[in-house]
């Protein structure tokens, strides 16, 4: 399949107002071997000139509501229980915040964004008093409970009476004890007053532990008898999903609020939450399985005993020197791809202005000296009768392998020589190494032609990296039979 520029920029378009299908698009273009960070790229920057400018994402404005199909979630600790104050974890606030919803929260970029409430409280707006005593919240009108009753500001006052009282021994607790009371200035405007000067103004009614209760529906159900609600298990609330089923250890199952106060929002139209398992084979049906779009909480556990030699700092900072960033994002991503030092490159105010980055092929040799690696008769670099030896794995993907390719031409062009091999090709004294669905070419050495320096041999994603130094030798090839190098 082929797209010339003039499609892909107008289909991109289309996804991006959601006039075309998300998952067909992706589908496409992973098919077509761009890497899942070059799509995310092409979304939000269509041409050249916008991938310079940053889009705030209040710019997207969604054109209807669903028609994204059913999104399948894993959290392999299962929600118990569908009310967010009697929440027992991180697993019952999520799936509790499907239903219900705060008066604001934090988007991506850790902003404050309003969504039961008609604006964030300021001192500007008036909203925050300046002596710290109290906050005002006006509330947003039209908005509806999943049965159509209105939201109004007796919920948001009954929502404090509900945690505060420690007969509802509510684990939300501690977000509510410090307010004095609370004034119903009219529906949809109340006062909160605290019981001294309080900096954290917004820990009530905020995020994950300030989701809204309907008065309506659980009033007779506070303090002790908080355990005995039924819609502890059958939520009612003012979110963009209404319950469909719910099976406490088990799954939640949820469909759209057809009345939902934003427009065109959410863009799913059912969503199933699933429980159980543990974080590996979680991780398996994200990853490798592809039977859920999303899991939680992927603490899989590492191997325990330490690499022989990657735990140095000294050859972590050589790796570090001999990658070619610029030369990667120019060739591979293109005005998108901006070569960084930083692991966490957003919100934009969490990058760190104090790291830096550097290529530079003779720091590297000398870190490798510093270490300790010696160069041995051979060539390689050893230490300890350790050979210095990395095996460089990404999955078959012609962009990451090209960053391979960029990375172990770096690699060969340090005080050292190299032995690599490619994709299908192989020396005649090559044997074939299988290792589950990957192919490696180990390349013997040849006493008349001795190879020293950086030996590489990859197939299929996989490399194999010898580090030392040298002279270059020649390279003399011949193709692999179809029936022997499956990753033809």
């Amino acid at each position: 399949m082929s797209l010339d520029a003039t499609a892909l920029r107008e289909w991109v378009q289309r996804v991006v107002h959601g006039t075309a299908d998300r998952r067909a698009f992706l589908r496409c273009m992973l098919g077509l071997g761009l890497s899942g960070p070059y799509i995310a790229h092409l979304l939000t920057a269509c041409t050249p000139a916008q991938a310079q400018t940053k889009q705030p994402a209040a710019d997207f404005v969604p054109t209807r509501r669903g028609g994204g199909g059913k999104l399948r979630l894993l959290w392999w600790q299962a929600p118990t229980i569908l009310n967010p104050h009697l929440a027992s974890g991180t697993k019952d606030f999520d799936a509790s915040r499907v239903v219900y919803e705060p008066l604001a929260a934090f988007d991506p970029d850790a902003n404050f964004v309003p969504i039961l409430a008609a604006e964030i409280p300021s001192l500007e707006n008036g909203g925050v008093a300046r002596d710290g005593t109290s906050v005002t919240w006006k509330l947003k009108q039209g908005v509806v409970w999943h049965d159509g009753k209105p939201f109004t500001a007796d919920d948001v006052i009954f929502t404090w009476e509900f945690a505060a009282d420690s007969a509802t021994g509510a684990t939300t607790a501690g977000s509510y004890t410090s307010i004095a009371h609370i004034d119903k200035l009219d529906d949809h405007t109340i006062k909160v007053v605290f019981q001294e000067p309080t900096a954290f103004w917004y820990d009530a009614f905020f995020g994950g532990r300030g989701l809204i209760l309907p008065k309506h529906l659980l009033s007779q159900y506070k303090g002790q008898e908080s355990r005995n609600a039924p819609y502890n298990l059958k939520p009612i609330g003012t979110g963009p999903y209404k319950i469909v089923e719910f099976k406490p250890g088990d799954v939640a199952l949820y469909e759209i609020h057809p009345h939902y106060h934003m427009s065109n929002r959410p863009f799913f139209d059912t969503v199933e939450l699933k429980g159980g398992g543990d974080a590996t084979s979680a991780a398996r049906a994200v990853l490798q399985t592809g039977e859920f779009d999303f899991g939680w909480n992927m603490q899989v556990e590492h191997a325990v005993k330490p690499y022989p030699f990657q735990t140095d700092a000294l050859i972590r900072q050589a790796y570090a020197l001999a990658v070619d960033r610029r030369t990667i994002g120019e060739q591979l991503y293109g005005p998108s791809g901006q070569p960084t030092s930083n692991f966490l490159t957003a919100p934009p105010r969490f990058v760190s202005p104090n790291t830096t980055w550097e290529f530079d092929l003779k720091k590297a040799a000398a870190l490798l000296e510093q270490a300790g690696w010696k160069r041995g008769s051979t060539g390689v670099r050893t230490k300890n009768g350790q050979r210095l030896q990395v095996v460089y794995q990404t999955s078959v993907n012609p962009v990451r392998q090209k960053t391979q390719a960029i990375v172990k031409k770096a690699f060969e062009e340090l005080p050292r020589t190299s032995t690599p091999t490619s994709r299908c090709t192989t020396r005649p004294r090559a044997r074939l190494i299988r290792r589950r669905t990957w192919i490696a070419l180990r390349v013997r050495r040849s006493p008349k032609r001795p190879t020293t320096g950086l030996a590489v041999t990859w197939c299929a994603g996989r490399m194999r990296t010898t580090i030392g130094s040298g002279s270059r030798p020649r390279q003399n090839w011949s193709r692999c039979s179809a029936r022997r190098c499956s990753s033809r």
